[in-house]
């Protein structure tokens, strides 16, 4: 579930429009790495962050 709510993240950040495709590659990259080396703190960390992200594009 934890992962699909990444995903889910990551698509609404780059539907936004708000952010840079650059740095939507940055984060997808970085999901990979996590799924394929990192722990579940990683993703957890990772999914913090997006939500960060999502609510600062919302306060803005």
């Amino acid at each position: 579930a934890l992962v699909a709510r990444v995903i889910k993240q990551i698509q609404t950040l780059f539907y936004s429009g708000n952010i840079e495709k650059e740095h939507i590659m940055e984060l997808q990259e970085e999901f990979y790495r996590i799924r394929e080396k990192g722990s579940i703190q990683d993703l957890e960390q990772l999914n913090r962050k997006l939500e960060q992200m999502i609510q600062n594009l919302y306060l803005d």
